[in-house]
């Protein structure tokens, strides 16, 4: 019985190795695939980590041996409201709890005749993808929690941090240096601000500046305990934080400064004769004299910036979005638009002449706001606090330095990562996301195993069949969302081939039916319905069918998106090419209501006015369009209008505007054949 025992509590140990070494495989590799911000990457890495919570959960259940984690109420309460998003309620009740919401779902009622339910979200498969992520950290942030537990555990955590971070320290300069802004050799950045391998600077930063100071946390407290090892450890965040300062990444300097604060603050209460600070001190010491003697100029010029901040396009771009951010979280304040809707939600709100599209709000915690308002902005605190308090707790009762230093060099690293949260939005990048959930589940490790296994329950099987069942079915459902978004980003109508519009339609008809809720793939029908109509001028009947087939899935994507302007747009398209003009121009209105900031819409719409000979007011849309930065050229402008203005030189001066490059355009139009 004794030897049946021993066996068991052996095996169950190995099991629980396996899922350690699994999350911190999943960390290590998450980082690669552009920091797993792609559909396939992003639904993978939640479908992995549910497994892997599903196998832990196993040996748990086997063994009796499950720990209590803090925080997990605050963890469920922030699950159960993004569920309670998606849940469609009366138009009434929406008016209340969120206004804007009912803003954007006025108009189905108005235009379609919709039933007057929708959700809290405006846009609920987003918010659907966005919950299927949350439970993929919440099931890291488990993990960690039950497997992290103990000082040796913790410290094979810490190595591996530090191996990862290193490997992409090094891996960012020879990129930098071999390929430029070219990921892999292969994938161009059109930004021009990857390093290593994220697409943005900041993000590196973000994910490094936490392995850093997990690094020097766990150097720290090792110096009086192994001089080699420190050193070893110690050298490494060196290598980071180097790497931070060469990505040219603001951001993540005084993210890092701030996390080195926490560090140095709590480090010196214990630290009576300075050793720490010595020690730190050397480190600064060492990156300051490789920067002098080895830095680019660039890099200074980088920073130098900041003297300035009026003059730098990328401050400006952000505090303008911040303001434009407060005033949507404004009007839903209490619930906000739903996870994950930003990007669809915030073009209505942008001012002044910027028509980058902003698919973040360029802060975690005010994009937090947005989505999930106050109570959703509520619960993430109460959720960092409880886990803060109880991390507290054990650093009160914790007498070895070496574990002391690494609970310090975890909670600076969560400190970093929320600091750069108020200005840029690592955790919307799964990598990052996933590293701060584990940082967070070591900070709130249960309390210690029993000492030995009991026999398994009776319930066992039971439990664990409806566990796998449940765990495929996540697996199953996330894969095919994942799959969905990929195919909607593979496909572009206007470069589809004639004889490919079958094979097309078929592929998103089929994806639309394994993932019905996805807008963006009956909008992509809606378009090739419209090219196709189109192409097939000639054939009056059957140019009539596929343009009643673009309106109806326009209709589809609608109900599902209401918010998108793009939508909107080309179902006014399709009217108008049926010939329906009453309808399209309150819906061409209405679509740039919500994008007035793209200069393509409204060139498009004046290619519309001019079409029926309303002159006078496409060229009231160039004009708006040309105030845009960067805007319609003179040219694109002269391109639309002329045709229908013959040489009216009044009408084409009006179109191009005044300065160097209209001059140049009607000279280069006039010349032309």
């Amino acid at each position: 019985m004794q030897d049946s025992t021993t066996r068991s509590f052996s095996l169950d140990r190995s099991c629980t190795w396996a899922t350690r070494i699994s999350l911190l495989v999943l960390v290590a590799a998450a980082p690669w695939p552009f920091g797993s911000v792609t559909p396939r990457p992003a639904a993978a890495l939640s479908a992995a980590l549910v497994a892997v919570a599903f196998a832990l959960f196993a040996i748990s259940f086997r063994s009796r041996s499950f720990h209590r984690t803090p925080a997990w109420l605050w963890l469920a309460a922030a699950l159960a409201f993004v569920v309670a998003q998606q849940v469609p309620l009366p138009a009434q009740w929406t008016r209340l709890l969120a206004p804007a919401v009912a803003a954007i779902y006025a108009p189905l009622r108005d235009d379609f005749g919709g039933s007057g339910w929708h959700a809290l979200s405006i846009e609920p498969f987003r918010t659907y993808f966005g919950l299927l992520q949350l439970i993929g950290f919440a099931a890291a942030f488990w993990i960690a929690s039950q497997v992290f537990r103990h000082s040796r555990e913790r410290r094979v955590a810490a190595y591996t941090f530090a191996a990862v971070g290193v490997a992409l320290a090094l891996f960012a300069v020879y990129q930098k240096a071999r390929f430029g802004t070219v990921l892999y050799g292969r994938y161009p950045v059109p930004s021009g601000t990857p390093y290593g391998p994220f697409v943005n600077h900041n993000h590196f930063a973000g994910f490094v500046e936490a392995c850093g100071l997990v690094s020097l946390g766990l150097a720290l407290g090792t110096a009086g305990r192994s001089a080699s090892l420190a050193v070893l450890l110690g050298g490494a965040s060196s290598i980071m934080g180097i790497s931070i300062l060469l990505s040219h990444s603001r951001g993540g300097l005084l993210a890092t400064g701030a996390g080195l604060l926490v560090l140095t603050a709590l480090s010196g209460r214990r630290d009576k004769r300075g050793h720490r600070f010595t020690f730190m001190a050397a480190g600064a010491a060492g990156i300051i004299l490789f920067l002098v003697i080895f830095a680019p100029a660039g890099l200074f010029d980088r920073f130098s910036t900041l003297s300035d901040p009026a003059a730098d396009r990328s401050v400006t771009f952000r505090v303008t979005l911040w303001s434009d951010s407060i005033d949507l979280a404004a009007h839903s304040p209490f619930f906000g638009t739903g996870l994950g809707t930003y990007p669809a939600i915030i073009p209505s709100f942008r001012t002044g002449p910027d028509e980058t599209r902003a698919e973040f709000a360029e802060s975690d915690w005010l994009q937090l706001l947005c989505e999930t308002g106050i109570l959703g902005v509520m619960l993430a605190l109460g959720f960092l606090c409880s886990i803060g308090r109880r991390t507290l707790q054990n650093l009160t009762h914790e007498n070895s330095p070496r574990n002391r230093g690494l609970s310090l060099g975890v909670l600076a690293a969560v400190a970093a990562l929320v600091v750069h949260g108020l200005y840029d939005f690592n955790l919307h990048i799964p990598s990052n996301a996933l590293l701060f959930a584990v940082l967070l589940g070591i900070l709130a490790r249960g309390e210690p195993a029993p000492s030995t296994a009991s026999e398994p329950s009776r319930w066992f099987p039971l439990g664990i069949a409806l566990a796998a069942c449940l765990t495929l079915v996540f697996a199953v459902v996330t894969v095919n969302v994942g799959e969905s978004r990929h195919l909607t980003r593979t496909i572009d109508p206007l470069l589809t081939e004639r004889g490919e519009f079958s094979d097309v339609i078929q592929d998103l008809a089929r994806s639309r039916k394994r993932v019905p809720g996805n807008p963006e793939t009956a909008f992509l029908l809606g378009r090739l319905y419209n090219e196709e109509a189109y192409r097939a001028r000639d054939a009056a009947r059957y140019r009539e069918i596929r343009l009643g087939q673009a309106v109806e899935a326009f209709h589809d994507a609608l109900r599902r998106a209401p918010a998108r302007g793009r939508y909107w747009f080309e179902l006014a398209w399709s009217e108008a090419n049926r010939g329906n003009d009453a309808a399209a121009d309150p819906i061409f209105a209405h679509a740039l209501e919500l994008e007035p900031h793209l200069s393509g819409l409204r060139a498009n719409y004046a290619l519309f006015l001019t079409s029926r000979d309303r002159v006078d007011e496409a060229l009231e849309q160039l004009e708006r369009a040309r105030e845009l930065e960067p805007g319609l050229s003179p040219l694109e402008a002269l391109n639309v209008i002329a045709p229908y203005v013959g040489h009216d030189p009044v009408r084409m001066k009006r179109a191009v505007g005044s300065g160097p490059e209209a001059e140049a355009a009607l000279a280069d139009y006039r010349d032309s054949p």
